[in-house]
């Protein structure tokens, strides 16, 4: 359980590492890409937030939501990542030894 718990955890850091700095070098498409896939979270924080918090500018606020829903996304993502890598069957390739006898024959 434990080697599981540090593999979600690494994969959460990287998925969360990965998305930041993606919001941060494309700017203009990040924004419009994290409005579109956020939304359900934007919505939860604005039924949990007071009003009087919500007012136009709120840069802290804002800035808020956006890392806390990166963040949970990531760990959802992590957890996806290590359910489907257990519940995935592996698929190895058997390969057959090479024999010269079989070859001669």
């Amino acid at each position: 359980m434990k080697h599981k718990f540090s593999q979600w955890w690494l994969l959460t850091s990287l998925v969360f590492v990965v998305v930041l700095s993606a919001l941060l070098l494309f700017e203009k498409a990040g924004t419009e890409v994290a409005e579109t896939l956020l939304a359900p979270w934007l919505s939860i924080c604005r039924a949990l937030t007071p009003f009087s918090w919500q007012f136009l500018g709120n840069i802290p606020l804002g800035l808020m939501w956006l890392f806390s829903g990166v963040a949970v996304y990531s760990m959802l993502i992590g957890a996806c990542l290590i359910a489907c890598r257990r519940l995935l069957p592996r698929r190895r390739l058997e390969q057959q030894a090479f024999s010269t006898r079989e070859k001669k024959e």
